[in-house]
């Protein structure tokens, strides 16, 4: 068997608002890559989603996961992580940041990269994420 297709990626996680406006040009450059560019997914939209959405205040949920191929930047995918309580109990999970008020939200990358990409975010929530 080969190599896996996601193995020639870096996922890396960035967390805050901070990192929605640290890396907003590439946000842009990604969505506007992709096969259907959604003014939803654009830096701007999303930030001022993340500032303003009454119900996840604290910016420390928001979690933009970035995919790189050696030094050049290929994917994104911006979430947040939501406490769920049940009691006691606390469990975590991801969600796409904005998930009502984007048509269809996804993956930011050129439709070539897609698969790999989505390969590589699975393994890394997986394998790096899971609480």
């Amino acid at each position: 068997m080969g190599r896996p297709m996601h193995e020639s990626f870096i996922v890396k996680s960035f967390q805050g608002r901070e990192a929605l406006q640290q890396f907003a040009r590439d946000i842009d450059a990604l969505n506007l890559a992709s096969a259907r560019p959604n003014p939803y997914l654009s830096a701007g939209f999303l930030d001022c989603f993340a500032r303003y959405n009454e119900y996840f205040p604290d910016s420390d949920e928001i979690r933009l996961y970035l995919v790189w191929e050696g030094d050049r930047l290929i994917g994104g995918l911006p979430l947040r992580q939501v406490a769920d309580r049940f009691g006691p109990l606390r469990r975590y999970r991801l969600c796409f940041l904005a998930p009502f008020d984007i048509e269809q939200p996804g993956i930011l990358c050129a439709p070539e990269h897609e698969e790999r990409i989505a390969h590589a975010m699975v393994h890394h929530l997986r394998d790096k994420e899971s609480h």
